[in-house]
């Protein structure tokens, strides 16, 4: 008897588990947090410098011009066959974007015995979102709202940041090292479920009301590492809050706060520089970062970043559970260039296509 109730039990785990409706925010943090490891090869410094990064699905400018032309389809008739078109062409598909632009600039650095300290005053602006559209046919529950859906839907979610602060680096003989930022942010984000006949009936209904939703914080980032010999190591929290400034209303849940939560980003990362003569430098490394929404596993990766030392151009591969990343990066004294590709290491996750992810990243830096 137990263990046919184990079994029972069991079955309709698997089977809650294979109908269970997508989570688009988690699916949002770990893409996040994967651009947010591309960044870790790629440090500020201690400069003047404007910084512009763009990373998209290829087909995402398919994805808005197609929907958009249905949208704006005359006649209600055509407009819901131009709608259920569309939806079903890109059943089951998942599309990510992000942009950010930050700028900063140096404060003069100083010297307390055998450390030096820099510290900078930096700012940054980071819009993106996941979409995805889900063939599930099932009843669905986003925040507090429950409804039945016939046909595929779309599942946006939506989150925009201001952050500036201060960034503070202090480091020992080249060996130890520890960064602090502190700083200001202010969040907004937005989940939402759309059924073709909300896009019919409300053409307006992803418009955005930021001014409902936004949340302020002070925040902290943390990272501490050693340099013994060609072998290095780093640990980091990042996202900590120090204090909510204000909070509000979120569009779904009716709760306070952001949907996005609080929960910080965990980092750590070893490398080996393997040093060859005149041709080039290897650097063999190995991490795992960690965020609530997402396991371990997720985060686990390796890769190589390879310099080429005699020429300004240096070539990073990493390989997680999900994407093979290749990026080459081309620098001068004040620009650095880089182009980024995430090729998926699997076709589908949790019953949606991967699609492949392009990034680009230009810095000016004096």
């Amino acid at each position: 008897m137990i263990k046919q109730s184990l079994l029972c039990s069991l079955l309709l785990f698997i089977v809650a588990s294979a109908h269970a409706v997508r989570n688009e925010i988690d699916r949002y943090r770990l893409l996040d947090d994967k651009m947010r490891l591309d960044r870790v090869f790629r440090p500020l410094g201690h400069d003047f410098y404007i910084d512009a990064n763009v990373a998209a699905n290829k087909n995402i400018k398919d994805v808005i011009d197609e929907g958009k032309a249905a949208a704006d389809t005359t006649g209600t008739a055509d407009q819901a066959a131009a709608i259920a078109a569309f939806l079903n062409k890109y059943v089951n598909t998942e599309h990510f974007v992000n942009a950010h632009v930050g700028a900063g600039f140096p404060l003069p650095s100083f010297n307390i015995g055998t450390i030096n300290m820099q510290w900078d005053v930096r700012g940054r602006f980071d819009l993106g979102a996941s979409l995805s559209i889900d063939g599930s046919n099932e009843s669905i529950t986003v925040g507090t709202q429950t409804f039945d859906v016939p046909d595929p839907f779309i599942q946006i979610y939506l989150k925009q940041d201001y952050d500036y602060g201060l960034h503070f680096l202090f480091s020992h003989r080249s060996k130890w090292f520890f960064e602090w930022d502190a700083y200001y942010r202010s969040r907004w984000d937005r989940i939402e479920a759309v059924t073709q006949n909300t896009l019919v009936s409300d053409k307006k209904v992803l418009e955005l009301n930021k001014a409902k939703n936004t949340t302020t914080y002070i925040m902290s980032d943390v990272r501490l590492g050693k340099t013994i010999g060609n072998f290095s190591w780093w640990v980091a929290g990042k996202d900590l809050v120090i204090n909510q400034l204000s909070d509000s209303k979120n569009f779904a849940a009716n709760v306070g706060g952001v949907v996005y939560g609080k929960r910080p980003l965990l980092h750590a990362h070893f490398a080996y520089k393997i040093v060859l003569p005149i041709i080039l430098d290897l650097t063999p490394f190995v991490g795992i970062h960690r965020r609530s929404g997402y396991t371990e596993g997720d985060g686990l990766y390796a890769g190589v970043d390879t310099d080429l030392g005699w020429f300004p151009l240096t070539v990073n591969a990493i390989i997680d559970r999900y994407y093979f990343t290749l990026t080459p990066r081309f620098r001068l004294w004040f620009l650095q260039v880089e182009y980024s590709l995430k090729a998926p290491v699997k076709s589908k996750v949790d019953g949606f296509k991967t699609e492949t992810i392009q990034e680009l990243n230009v810095r000016l830096a004096f």
